[in-house]
């Protein structure tokens, strides 16, 4: 009996631990199937994630592509206005010069033109008879004076010929031998002769000038029937010649160099402009203009600081400028080449413009 309810304890419990199994199975199974589901579940959602990322950037480029034709359209509308208020600026332009003009037009009273043309010609055809006529009593008059008067016109004209000759060589000579009375004593005393002096002359001809002494700005004047000379009392003397500045151009000697004295170059400059009034005056206006133009009031275009520094080497008005060349502004006045070239250049750019504003090019050589 014992044996029985044992067996049978025994086998429900086994039937138990079957059904356990069973469950656990069944369980294991469920798992299974659970995480598959949950593997494509995932799966799933990263194929949406894809395809969400590539909408979103298919939607970016699109929308950068509509951004960039909307900039194009924008510069082409801004374009296209700029040219069509070009195109109206142009046109009120064109319609104010044509009401110029129809007022212009309107002032000659174009309505009555043609009759005052014939009045005005009918009276012009009437003055030409006039004319005419008066032309040939003028003419008929003038023979019958010239004839009585040729004879005594001719010898007149050799008198007045010979007279004038005789008071221009008598005014030269007297000149020639006026001004070597000025003396002018040297800077210093010879070592030997002590005192020396220098003495002007004037040349009753020009002086020619080699081409290399005339290749630069201030140019010297040709074509002068008078010249100068500055002697020294120890026998020698230097040339003279004039240039476009009216400033005494010259070769100097060592020695000249050594022992030139003071004054000497505003003498020949005073003395230059005297002559060349009756020869050349346009240069004499020039040298004078060139005097009242001041460096600072010029409105030149550097810098206040560079037109102060010529002011303490001395180059305060344009003609102070323009009677030195290059060289002298470099090595006797310390100014940079491209400086004094720049200069130079403008203040003769000076000079071109009043040339025009007052009769034309002056040429001198």
């Amino acid at each position: 009996m014992l044996h029985a309810q044992l067996i049978d304890v025994y086998n429900a419990e086994a039937d138990s631990h079957n059904s356990l199994v069973d469950a656990a199975e069944n369980m294991q199974l469920d798992l299974g199937l659970k995480g598959k589901e949950i593997e494509e579940l995932q799966l799933e959602i990263e194929h949406l994630k894809r395809q969400q990322q590539d909408a979103i950037e298919d939607a970016t480029h699109d929308a950068n592509q509509r951004a960039d034709n909307a900039e194009r359209i924008s510069i082409e509308l801004e374009t296209k206005l700029n040219e069509m208020t070009a195109m109206v600026v142009l046109r009120n332009s064109q319609i104010s010069t044509l009401k110029s003009q129809y007022k212009e037009i309107m002032k000659l009273d174009p309505f009555n033109l043609e009759k005052r043309y014939n009045k005005a010609k009918s009276e012009r055809q009437e003055l030409r008879k006039q004319i005419v006529d008066l032309n040939q009593q003028l003419k008929k008059a003038i023979k019958d004076a010239s004839e009585a008067r040729v004879a005594f016109a001719n010898k007149k004209a050799e008198v007045t010929e010979l007279v004038n000759e005789n008071a221009k060589f008598a005014t030269l000579k007297k000149e020639m031998y006026g001004i070597t009375e000025r003396r002018f004593p040297a800077s210093k005393l010879h070592p030997t002769l002590g005192q020396i002096s220098f003495f002007p002359r004037l040349l009753a001809y020009g002086i020619s000038s080699p081409k290399e002494f005339n290749n630069e700005r201030p140019y010297i004047v040709s074509k002068l029937d008078f010249a100068y000379q500055f002697c020294c009392d120890m026998g020698y003397a230097i040339d003279i010649r004039i240039n476009e500045w009216l400033m005494p151009n010259f070769q100097p000697l060592a020695i000249f160099r050594e022992f030139q004295p003071e004054g000497w170059v505003e003498f020949f400059h005073e003395l230059i402009c005297k002559e060349m009034e009756s020869r050349r005056p346009e240069l004499v206006r020039r040298v004078e203009w060139a005097r009242e133009v001041m460096l600072a009031d010029a409105e030149l275009p550097f810098e206040p600081e560079f037109i102060d520094d010529l002011a303490t080497k001395g180059l305060h008005t344009l003609f102070d400028v323009v009677t030195r060349r290059h060289e002298q502004l470099v090595v006797e006045l310390g100014l940079e080449e491209t400086a004094a070239r720049r200069l130079l250049d403008v203040c003769y750019a000076l000079s071109d413009a009043w040339e025009k504003e007052n009769g034309g090019t002056i040429y001198v050589r």
